[in-house]
């Protein structure tokens, strides 16, 4: 796994990807994500 991005206290982006084992194809994935609260609103969910 690789990974190269940048980081902020109210967001992050990552690119990079992953290869299983020697030989096997690399699969790209990019992760962008940003912070909508200090605290976790009731009834919040994660996926």
């Amino acid at each position: 796994m690789r990974l190269n991005g940048t980081y902020q206290s109210e967001g992050f982006r990552f690119n990079g990807g992953a290869q299983l084992a020697r030989g096997t194809p690399y699969i790209p994935a990019s992760i962008t994500a940003r912070r909508i609260s200090a605290q976790c609103p009731a009834g919040a969910e994660y996926f």
